[in-house]
Formats: C-alpha cells, sequence, structure tokens
C-alpha cells in the first residue's frame, strides 16, 4: 500500500500539497502555490482526514482527489 510521507510534495494539476505532520488517520497539510519557481509561497496549512483505499491512500481536497 502506498502511503503519504512526511516532507513528500504530491501534485494534482495545478494544486501542490506537501505533508508536515501525519498520524494513522489525520495529515496536516501545506497548500503550496507556483511550487518550484521563484515566487513560491504556502497558501493555507489545514488538517485532512486520510482515506485507506485498498492500494493507495487519498486525501480529498475539494475539488481535488490527491492519491499517495
Amino acid at each position: 500500500m502506498r502511503k503519504f510521507e512526511i516532507g513528500q510534495r504530491y501534485k494534482d494539476g495545478a494544486m501542490t500539497i506537501e505533508v508536515l505532520e501525519r498520524t494513522a488517520k489525520t495529515a496536516q497539510v501545506a497548500i503550496i502555490a507556483h511550487a518550484g519557481r521563484i515566487n513560491e509561497k504556502v497558501r493555507e496549512i489545514k488538517k485532512v482526514k486520510i482515506n485507506d483505499w485498498e492500494t493507495e491512500e487519498v486525501i480529498f481536497l475539494n475539488p481535488y482527489e490527491l492519491h499517495a
């Protein structure tokens, strides 16, 4: 099973998140604007629920769905 790891960045379309902390059921993530560019900045820090699917973990941030 693929899991979210602390310090890793995950991308879906224009959205990039970085996992700051995690427990078995929740994760604290930073939503990053302009990832990898000179004007990169953290937009928001949220605590989200981690959903377990058969092969991977999934985070839902409306309207995005991020897979580990």
